[in-house]
């Protein structure tokens, strides 16, 4: 199948042509001209949560309101709210974004959270957890009890997420410095009742064709540099079967069982994908249990 690319702008051109037959190859023509028009978004939408261990929808829709901020809570995701064609800085500007009541977080963020299996007594580890969306998210859930461990392997990021810690009140955690490759060298076997894998990626989401600085990065050479390293982290956890993700959520999509004359095990229909559009950024998503 070959869509038509709309070109909106001169950036557009500078992107590799494999760039756009990679997309093409598993979008359906109607997904393909969705995902143009996020790539051509001229706006963004603010997507937030409500830090619940500091304050409630009560509190927080008072105060949009008394700000002339018109917002939208979503049905999909708990405490989840959406602001359109707004600017972010009069949200920065008010003390419940300074106070860390509110958390700004892409809804694609927000999913994996809710897939845990967070029980009384868990033990949780955020494997690349800075800047701390969802290591603060887990504990809001878990509401600063049982044990949390956050591990990152970059100084400048571990400063970030413990700064999003110390803002929402997070106090159930212990962040760590460490190669998640090392990681089960580190700790007894089956410590954590619950591991979050947010791995490196190829970093599509932050494509936007009117900013060329966000797109400069994007290769076929770096897609497969981060596959090996997702591979590597992976391979340290033996033992895991794909659980299947059930979701009504909108835009959620199965993954595909064939990219580029290369068959899937028919396992991985199991796992879902974000298709980039108003409400979501691009995002793939697995649920692993261990035998």
């Amino acid at each position: 199948m070959k869509c038509k690319i709309l070109v909106k702008n001169n950036y557009m051109k500078q992107i590799p042509e494999k760039f756009w037959e990679r997309l093409q190859s598993f979008h359906t023509k109607e997904e393909f001209e969705i995902l143009q028009n996020w790539l051509n978004k001229n706006e963004e939408n603010i997507f937030f949560r409500i830090n619940t261990l500091k304050s409630d929808s009560l509190e927080i829709e008072n105060i949009l309101t008394q700000n002339n901020i018109i917002f939208e809570k979503i049905w999909f995701i708990p405490n989840a709210y959406i602001i359109k064609n707004y600017a972010k800085k009069t949200l920065w500007d008010l003390d419940i974004y300074k106070d860390g009541k509110i958390y700004m977080q892409s809804f694609s963020s927000q999913i994996p959270v809710l897939h845990l299996w967070l029980f009384p007594g868990n033990k949780v580890l955020d494997i690349t957890s800075a800047p701390g969306s969802k290591t603060s998210q887990i504990a809001a859930v878990l509401k600063n009890t049982w044990e949390i461990i956050a591990n990152d392997n970059n100084a400048i990021r571990i400063d970030k997420l413990k700064f999003t810690l110390k803002r929402q009140w997070v106090n159930n955690t212990s962040v760590i410095k460490m190669d998640a490759r090392k990681i089960p060298q580190n700790f007894k076997e089956e410590y954590f009742d619950n591991i979050l894998a947010d791995l490196p990626c190829s970093a599509e989401w932050r494509i936007n064709l009117h900013i060329e600085k966000s797109f400069w990065f994007w290769s076929e050479e770096n897609i497969l540099k981060n596959a090996q390293l997702q591979k590597e982290i992976l391979e340290k956890f033996p033992e895991l079967h794909l659980e299947n993700i059930d979701s009504e959520i909108p835009y959620l999509k199965r993954w595909i069982w064939n990219f580029w004359e290369k068959s899937f095990h028919s396992e991985i229909h199991k796992t879902i994908r974000c298709l980039p559009s108003e409400m979501f950024e691009w995002f793939y998503i697995a649920k692993f249990k261990k035998d």
